[in-house]
């Protein structure tokens, strides 16, 4: 309840830059990467759902577009302590909703660069699904940045990846040269990767009211 009043009157008093920076500087002194599992998930839902959601929410677009690149590094670090979790990602896609054009097109790149840079299937996971909320809100609008910016560098990758990461698992103990020389992934994590990753073909397809695939 308090949370949410601040996120609202932050937005009411033009509190904004002030409140999102304490955010920003305290979220990792709250949240610890060696937090138990679970622990994260309870402090993780009460900080973006109560407090950073409906403040991003509310947040001028203007505002936004400003100070996008450290925002975008804020989600970025805390990606990296709390991955998996569904709060941090919905949260993530309004704070993308609100970008314009000229913010869009670098945060996708950069966006993919960050989940591809290494061979990391939850980052890729979180990448799939931003692009799948992005998507299921903005349709044929954001299809033209993701067609160009993520179908052949990003996409093709991945299903590569997945090709020689499944495969190995179904093989067992006949591994390929490929397969033994690349770093092993857990199947549950694989498998939500591959389902996740549909879903955004699926979506594109779907919105594809342009032709721009």
């Amino acid at each position: 309840m308090v949370l949410s009043v601040v996120a609202n009157d932050a937005v009411k008093h033009n509190l904004k830059k002030i409140v999102i920076k304490a955010a920003i500087n305290t979220f990792m002194e709250v949240i610890k990467p060696e937090e138990s599992p679970k622990l994260l998930t309870i402090y993780s839902a009460r900080f973006f759902d109560q407090f950073l959601h409906p403040l991003m929410t509310n947040l001028p677009n203007d505002f936004v577009n400003a100070h996008f690149a450290k925002i975008f590094k804020f989600f970025k670090q805390t990606f990296s302590v709390a991955p998996a979790i569904p709060s941090i990602v919905t949260c993530f896609t309004a704070f993308v909703l609100h970008l314009d054009e000229d913010s869009m097109r670098p945060l996708l790149t950069n966006l993919c660069k960050w989940a591809m840079k290494t061979e990391n299937v939850e980052k890729a996971t979180i990448m799939c699904k931003v692009l799948n909320g992005l998507l299921e809100k903005l349709k044929e609008l954001v299809l033209e940045f993701v067609v160009p910016i993520c179908f052949e560098p990003v996409f093709l990758p991945l299903f590569t990846l997945l090709e020689t990461h499944l495969c190995t698992k179904r093989l067992g103990a006949k591994r390929s040269a490929t397969a033994a020389e690349t770093k092993e992934h857990d199947s549950d994590q694989l498998y939500e990767l591959l389902n996740t990753l549909s879903t955004t073909l699926e979506l594109s397809f779907k919105h594809d009211s342009l032709s721009v695939i």
